[in-house]
């Protein structure tokens, strides 16, 4: 049981770390901090941070089929290769997010595979550090 609140405890310390980081992510980029609390308003704002908001639409969209479709008591190749396929495609697009995530504060490439890994850590990095958010990143 110990183990159990030690794994709660840890996991809910992490989010409160995301959400710190991601409230001051958008101040930061002027949008309101309050979105950030907000899943598809989160999702979208974040999105449109670093690129354009089109795309938060599309993760939002995989991350909608990816959980209406999930049925873990399905033995369907459809219903198992179809999430899966969704879910492989939100996870490169998150990857890129967090790498422009990470350009349009001015921080490298590296920072952001550090962002994509350790999420809750490189937004607090970002959120409290000194970085200033400089602008989408086109490229």
């Amino acid at each position: 049981m110990d183990e159990m609140a030690l794994g709660l405890g840890v996991a809910g310390a992490w989010t409160v770390l995301r959400v710190i980081g991601d409230w001051m992510i958008f101040r930061k980029a002027g949008k309101p901090g309050w979105h950030s609390i907000i899943p598809v308003l989160h999702m979208y704002d974040e999105y449109d941070i670093c690129w354009k908001g089109s795309r938060g639409i599309l993760a939002s969209l995989l991350l909608f089929v990816i959980y209406l479709l999930r049925d873990p008591s399905s033995e369907s190749a459809e219903m198992i290769l179809i999430p899966g396929i969704a879910a492989l495609i939100y996870l490169v697009l998150e990857f890129k997010e967090s790498r422009r995530l990470s350009w349009s504060f001015g921080k490298s490439s590296l920072f952001g595979f550090f962002l994509f890994i350790f999420g809750g850590l490189g937004r607090i990095i970002l959120g409290l550090g000194s970085a200033q958010y400089i602008g989408k990143f086109r490229r």
